[in-house]
């Protein structure tokens, strides 16, 4: 429902009639897709699925850093993989050619391992992104509140100087 924010004061010895209209929000399901293809998360805030859409926030983000940074380490340890693999292929020293072929076997096998570490998280992490936004589009109308099941409650309250009502609104 659309949150409406009223403040009125009635005068000592006036009556004083206060209509309260309540309309129902219309929740859409390409409208909460596209929010979280745009940005992960955001479809199930609009879904008014906070827990949901915070925790798909957090985790896509997360995890996106994770693989920024093994993308980042793997490109780095392809170079070190390189220099050692041409170091070994230079090499004319009988002595040395069996360590520079430790070297760039070391390497290769740091370089392969944190490729495999970038691409899982890559696929993990599209993974997610996608699973955030099938969820946006499926459950954007189930979590919606329904007509019939909202219950309103109207109070009296009364401060040092003051008396006011209290209207809430549950679903």
């Amino acid at each position: 429902f659309y949150r409406y924010n009223t403040t009125f004061e009635v005068a000592d010895q006036q009556k004083a009639n206060v209509n309260i209209h309540l309309q129902q929000r219309k929740f859409s399901r390409v409208n909460g897709g596209l929010l979280s293809a745009i940005c992960p998360g955001a479809g199930q805030f609009y879904a008014q699925r906070n827990k949901v859409g915070a925790a798909f926030m957090i985790t896509t983000v997360a995890m996106a850093s994770t693989a920024g940074y093994f993308a980042l380490a793997t490109k780095s340890k392809r170079n070190d993989y390189n220099n050692a693999r041409q170091n070994y292929l230079n090499e004319t020293d009988y002595s040395r050619i069996e360590g520079t072929r430790t070297a760039m076997t070391d390497a290769y096998n740091t370089y392969n391992s944190s490729a495999k570490t970038r691409n899982n998280l890559l696929i993990a992490t599209s993974a997610v992104y996608f699973l955030n936004i099938i969820d946006a589009v499926i459950f954007t109308k189930y979590y919606a509140p329904k007509n019939g099941n909202e219950k309103v409650n109207i109070g009296i309250f009364q401060q040092s100087d003051k008396v006011g009502i209290n209207l809430s609104c549950r679903f």
